[in-house]
């Protein structure tokens, strides 16, 4: 607040008297030369307003029992601590002045409650939200405007913060004098205590849309996360092999997606894309990537084709759209044929398969560009036989960039996987108790795992 808001008068000591009969008319009363004027205890007790002592020999005057008094030399008196203590007195004098006058010509809502919970103050922003006029809620308790929405201990958080001289932020939802509710972004925080009772402010940004708005999001974030689970196929168990996956969206929806599909009852294809970020942009492209890769139905059989095909029409599809071009994704992809007992694998730009091998953990890898980024890209595979009762794992890479400043994710993730017993878990039941339980806060990005057991 600027010093010329201040509607000052002068009077000597010899009207005293006037002084204190006009007490009400006053915000605080500054006295001048202080330290010279006799009985100045006994003048001071008289007023019950602020006062503000201006002398010349003392440096802070320790005595005075009252909170509601500072002292000042005149020799070293700082304008701005001067004037910020003036600020801090009449606010606590007269609020409705001063904070419509900071609150002016805005639509923020501004409360004050005492540390009783009293409300001595609300304005015009806050009486159009609420319903309520300053008659119906000066001096009634803050819990009037308590909705159901908070539990209790939801409640008792923002008391013991603001208690502790600490500031509360946060989505709050406010009941309104006809019983309906609304929501508001709102900061509360103590004021200085001044004569011995202490002040909180509750500052309400009338944000009730925007959250309204944010909330409708999140429910469409939900629908659009159980569309996108639909599309993912469903565990497939027959004599010969087992293909199931576990899905750890690091928000509500995820980058990754995956497809696995039975051709015959000897061959059979598994397909795990990880789309670069995460979120809704991502999950976007992972729905593209499904309806692609349905479409391509007729090319599973032949995996270089098939990858050759589908990266074409990725890049084709999404270089139409100058914010969705740069977004490419890696892959793994695999052709299992139980009666032979071989798999061909294309790995394009994502993380080694784990192979379980007997006793022996094999990681199986092959180099090729990841699936979105160069046009008429060959596409190169690897094959291994394997015997009865082998076991694979395809994971994104959430699973090994965690956010850690020790070991990497990979070597505490291979370490885990070094001790597993199939004959005690299954592996992704392991996984997830052994490694997602201890580690999933230090994740940086969605996460999904698939098992292969091969009978």
């Amino acid at each position: 607040m600027n010093q010329k808001e201040f509607n000052c008068d002068f009077f000597s000591m010899a009207k005293l008297d006037q002084i204190i009969n006009q007490e009400a008319s006053f915000a605080v009363i500054i006295i001048f030369q202080a330290d010279e004027i006799e009985q100045l205890d006994e003048i001071i007790n008289r007023f019950l307003i602020p006062i503000i002592l201006i002398g010349k020999n003392q440096t802070s005057v320790t005595f005075r029992k009252k909170s509601s008094i500072s002292y000042f030399n005149e020799k070293s008196l700082d304008e701005e601590l001067f004037i910020e203590k003036i600020n801090d007195f009449t606010i606590y004098k007269d609020f409705n002045n001063i904070i419509d006058i900071i609150l002016k010509d805005t639509e923020i809502s501004a409360l004050i409650y005492n540390q009783k919970g009293v409300i001595n103050y609300i304005n015009r922003p806050f009486t159009q939200q609420t319903g309520y006029n300053k008659n119906d809620i000066i001096g009634q308790h803050v819990n009037i405007l308590k909705s159901t929405e908070h539990s209790l201990m939801f409640y008792d958080n923002i008391l013991e913060t603001t208690k502790n001289g600490l500031k509360w932020a946060g989505n709050l939802k406010i009941k309104r004098k006809d019983g309906t509710s609304f929501w508001e972004y709102c900061v509360i925080k103590p004021l200085r205590e001044i004569q011995k009772e202490q002040y909180y402010i509750i500052i309400a940004l009338n944000r009730n849309e925007i959250i309204n708005n944010r909330e409708s999001h999140t429910n469409e974030i939900k629908m659009a996360a159980s569309i996108q689970n639909s599309i993912l196929s469903k565990p497939l168990t027959n004599k010969k092999i087992s293909i199931n996956g576990k899905y750890y969206p690091l928000d509500e929806i995820s980058g990754d997606t995956y497809h696995w599909e039975s051709l015959n009852e000897d061959k059979y294809i598994v397909l795990l894309c990880d789309v670069v970020g995460h979120g809704i942009g991502s999950a976007l492209v992972t729905t593209v990537i499904s309806s692609i890769v349905r479409d391509l139905r007729n090319q599973w059989r032949t995996g270089k084709i098939f990858l050759e095909k589908l990266n074409n029409q990725v890049i084709k599809l999404l270089s139409q759209n100058k914010n969705s071009k740069d977004y490419y994704f890696t892959a793994v992809f695999l052709e299992i044929d139980t009666l032979q007992q071989e798999i061909k694998y294309f790995n394009c730009g994502h993380p080694p398969i784990y192979y379980f091998n007997k006793d022996k953990l094999d990681q199986l890898h092959t180099k090729n560009f990841p699936i979105g980024l160069f046009e008429d890209v060959e596409f190169k595979f690897d094959t291994i036989q394997y015997d009865n009762s082998n076991e694979l794992l395809l994971y994104t890479d959430g699973l090994k960039d965690l956010d850690m400043d020790y070991d990497s994710g990979l070597n505490i993730l291979e370490t885990i996987l070094n001790r597993y017993d199939k004959e005690s878990s299954d592996l992704l039941s392991y996984i997830e108790h052994e490694y997602l339980e201890h580690y999933f806060d230090k994740v940086k990005d969605d996460i999904t795992l698939i098992n292969i057991e091969l009978f």
